[in-house]
């Protein structure tokens, strides 16, 4: 894809994303002298992809910045662990993108000898707590009984009898696969006009389907979903490492046990984002935002809801 002022936007949140996590794998990897060739190697390919981009210089300083920021902290943890006798890590990985393969939401991994290992999450944000967790398809299909599939190939039909009547090449484009008509979004910004017109009513209705559908659970199953969300089913320890602005905060998975052992737990839509979003309230309080979502491009990419901590 042709990097322009009109998706670098998109580009760079993943980007800085991952050279914060590269960043900190290498900042602990100094730390107990292990290697880092390859991490380096992962720096400078992300470093030169950001600084073609529209904000990127500014990106890649604030991520530098957050690392810096975050690794005393993360080491002081380490530090505290239980589990293994010799708190000296022999072993970083980062995890990249293959945490959607993992299931996992770590993003550094930690290894101690033959004692185990442990994940760390790491968020990097101006200001807010940054998304928890994507949740595929798949995911709430499997955890809410969440189905929409078939509103997803309706949303598609009307997408493509919309750019038909665009004529020229928007009508080629009509017939060409789902990816190709992704691909020329910014291209023909209309396309996106007409993503959101039709996905947003898939939007509405899964909202309205999953408050439902949530509601419904049993006890048990409210629980191995927020289980699911909170990395609190992982069967090591993770930490949560999240730094918004110049402020760090740590919590182990662990802490989420309260959530997700309550009884008291239901699902309110979320009556200011126009239908496209719900609370998980536990105790009368508000725990988690789920922005019922698609993962990049309203109407054009995966669908996918995203939760955000409060």
């Amino acid at each position: 894809m042709t990097l322009t002022k009109k998706n670098s936007k998109n580009k760079s949140n993943r980007l800085k994303a991952d050279l914060f996590e590269v960043l900190v794998a290498i900042g602990l990897s100094k730390k107990y002298k292990l290697e880092t060739n390859r991490l380096f190697h992962e720096t400078e390919k992300l470093i030169e992809t950001l600084s073609r981009l529209e904000d990127g210089k500014i990106r890649i300083r604030e991520q530098e910045e957050r690392a810096l920021l975050a690794l005393p902290y993360i080491v002081r943890e380490v530090g505290d662990i239980r589990f293994a006798k010799n708190k000296t890590p022999i072993k970083v990985d980062w995890v990249g993108r293959s945490w959607q393969r993992k299931s996992s939401l770590s993003d550094v991994d930690l290894s101690f000898n033959t004692e185990g290992s442990i994940g760390i999450s790491l968020k990097s944000t101006r200001s807010g707590k940054g998304t928890q967790k994507n949740i595929g398809a798949g995911k709430l299909r499997f955890y809410l009984g969440l189905d929409v599939s078939r509103e997803v190939e309706e949303m598609w039909k009307g997408i493509r009898v919309e750019l038909k009547k665009g004529g020229g090449e928007l009508a080629e484009l009509s017939s060409a696969s789902s990816t190709k008509i992704k691909e020329n979004k910014y291209r023909f910004p209309v396309i996106q006009k007409i993503g959101e017109k039709f996905g947003r009513r898939v939007q509405i209705l899964a909202t309205k389907k999953s408050t439902i559908l949530f509601n419904k659970l049993g006890i048990e199953e409210k629980s191995k979903f927020l289980e699911f969300i909170f990395g609190s089913r992982e069967k090591r320890p993770l930490l949560n490492v999240l730094v918004e602005g110049k402020k760090v905060t740590t919590q182990w998975n662990e802490g989420f046990s309260y959530f997700v052992s309550n009884k008291n737990i239901r699902a309110v839509k979320d009556k200011k984002d126009n239908g496209k979003g719900y609370f998980i309230y536990i105790e009368n309080q508000p725990v988690l935002r789920i922005q019922v979502n698609f993962t990049n491009g309203i109407g054009l990419s995966a669908f996918c809801e995203r939760a955000f901590l409060i």
